[in-house]
């Protein structure tokens, strides 16, 4: 038997109480479809529980956008999940807000493709494009964690401020100031931007999962590849998608500028792939903050093409862009060499071979088929079908 709590039996709990009373009790395959199980229990906890804001952490193992091996675990696709956050937005909010925070703790879940997906649906996408570390989130201390983080990001954002000021740069001072007087009156945000800091402080040589990897058998190197980053739906959905958009059309213009030499130009791109940040997956996907700071240098490459400097122009306004669809991100000192790293990961394959091996996992994605310029083809479709065109 089991007895159904009420939220004020909640209130009297705090963060060092062992024990979760139960509240309620379905066998494992109550509903057969995993989406569905996923479903139902959200909504029961948003209608048993309501509140002001709503916070979903998917806990679990994860491969990104793309699960290979299907048959082995039970799982959730990145279509699959999206579609089941809209149901929720839909039917338990109503579609009166978004949910407020996503969390992915599960490795390889940061990525473009799904965050495009959720971001109609939820406000802040948080989690990590690399291995998540087998520890999790610290739960057991988590809101504890949130607060002190929040303090030492206040902390942060004053100093920043004063630098600014220091160097001349009052509109920047303001904006540092700026934003944390956002962050005191928007809690979600602040969980979205404080979350990365928290995780740093739990990797660090002090934080608890920082002593135990450093005497972990099989785990040992996590915290050297480990990254964590928050991204807002809103801004990547309206602002950042549009401009990606733009850098695709200026990228194909790139290649179509000599067409004697469009192929060469194609292999160039190609071959550049391989040196560009990847994470540690079996996805073809590469780091977009630094990915746009390498096209920005195209026009060094190529100093007698106009359309080269078109790129570097594009990839320069999306990358300012990125700043604020990634407010806040951690990394190790390993990424620290990669210009403009943001910790955000994006399908990008180093050859024909592996663009035909994945093309059926993306091609239905709603980055890859965004199309705010009214084109005749997505940018970003029409871009890889050139690019990775083999010559006759």
């Amino acid at each position: 038997e089991y007895k159904i709590q009420e939220v004020d039996y909640f209130k009297k709990q705090t963060v060092w109480d062992r024990h979760s009373p139960l509240v309620d009790f379905k066998e494992e395959r109550y509903l057969d479809s995993k989406k569905a199980r996923f479903v139902d229990f959200i909504s029961w906890g948003m209608k048993q529980y309501p509140a002001q804001h709503y916070m979903i952490i998917l806990w679990g193992h994860g491969k990104g956008w793309l699960v290979r091996d299907k048959a082995q675990v039970s799982h959730l696709s990145g279509s699959e999940l999206a579609d089941s956050l809209r149901q929720i937005h839909e039917e338990v909010l109503e579609s009166k807000r978004p949910i407020d925070n996503f969390i992915a703790d599960a490795c390889f879940m940061q990525g473009v493709e799904l965050a495009t997906e959720l971001s109609t649906y939820t406000r802040f996408t948080s989690g990590s494009a690399q291995v998540q570390s087998f520890l999790g989130l610290p739960y057991r201390t988590f809101f504890y964690e949130l607060n002190s983080s929040f303090h030492r990001l206040g902390q942060r954002l004053k100093r920043q401020a004063e630098q600014f000021q220091k160097r001349g740069l009052p509109e920047k001072a303001r904006a540092a100031l700026d934003k944390w007087e956002v962050l005191k009156k928007d809690e979600p945000a602040a969980v979205a931007n404080t979350l990365p800091y928290l995780v740093s402080a739990s990797l660090s040589d002090s934080g608890y999962q920082g002593r135990v990897d450093k005497s972990s058998d099989g785990y040992p190197e996590g915290k050297d590849f480990f990254t964590f980053a928050s991204v807002d739906g809103k801004v990547l959905r309206l602002q950042l998608i549009p401009q990606l958009e733009k850098l695709a059309v200026a990228l194909k213009a790139f290649l179509f500028e000599d067409k004697e030499k469009r192929f060469e130009r194609a292999l160039d791109l190609q071959f550049a792939v391989p040196a560009l940040q990847m994470f540690r997956t079996d996805l073809r996907t590469r780091e977009l903050g630094s990915t746009l700071g390498k096209l920005k240098l195209l026009g060094k490459s190529y100093p007698g093409s106009a359309q080269a400097r078109v790129v570097a122009r594009a990839a320069h306004e999306a990358e300012k862009t990125l700043e604020a669809v990634v407010p806040s991100v951690y990394f190790s000192k390993r990424y620290e060499k990669y210009p403009r790293f943001r910790a955000i990961g994006f399908w990008l394959p180093e050859s024909p071979e592996e663009y035909k091996e994945d093309l059926a996992a993306f091609q239905d994605t709603l980055f890859f088929n965004s199309n705010t310029l009214k084109a005749k083809k997505p940018a970003w479709k029409d871009l890889y079908e050139v690019l990775f065109e083999e010559e006759p």
